[in-house]
């Protein structure tokens, strides 16, 4: 029988900006599950949770959607959350607290933030429906919204559309278990 091996550390970025994304390589991206698999499973840029990360950091405003949306689509595909994404949640932050986004930039950041905050709160045990899949994968999210929180505060500083959500998801992972006004919350910031 094989016993599974424990979750790697979180990595929450020193840095801030594009220089996040060079921490990159701090997080053994190939151990953890997906929406499409575990690791790289494919060629596709889907198929790569760092590599999505790399291409936020895009100067072209079209290349930074692509990244946006693939990103989105590995770690809360279609609201369902996976092992990958609470290892995401830091370098979201740190990226988001270092540039100024365009305001649909910050759409997209707005959108993530709240449906990985609300997956967290709740679980999908078959993956079927949205929430969180996996083994301790919401609890995970929430921690990293924790670890996250200087980052979470500095993005909504430099990027004042992304301020509420900052404080939402701050507040929803204050509690275990979250607090349900603070979800509700969370939830109505959703574009």
């Amino acid at each position: 029988m094989r016993v599974p091996s424990p979750p790697p550390p979180l990595h929450v970025p020193r840095s801030v900006g594009h220089a996040a994304l060079a921490e990159l390589d701090r997080v053994p991206w190939g151990r953890l599950a997906h929406a499409y698999g575990v690791g790289r499973s494919g060629e596709g840029l889907h198929h790569d949770v760092a590599a999505t990360l790399r291409g936020l950091g895009d100067d072209d405003p079209e290349m930074f959607e692509d990244a946006a949306n693939t990103v989105f689509s590995n770690l809360c595909h279609q609201g369902t959350i996976y092992e990958a994404t609470p290892f995401a949640v830091p370098f979201l932050a740190a990226f988001a607290a270092g540039v100024d986004l365009a305001d649909e930039q910050v759409a997209s950041f707005v959108a993530m933030f709240v449906l990985i905050g609300v997956a967290a709160t709740y679980d999908a045990p078959d993956g079927s429906h949205s929430g969180s899949f996996g083994p301790g994968v919401g609890a995970a999210v929430l921690a990293a919204f924790r670890e996250s929180e200087a980052h979470l505060s500095a993005m909504g500083v430099r990027n004042p559309g992304l301020a509420p959500v900052a404080r939402a998801v701050s507040a929803v992972a204050a509690h275990e278990p979250p607090d349900a006004d603070a979800v509700r919350t969370l939830q109505s910031l959703l574009p």
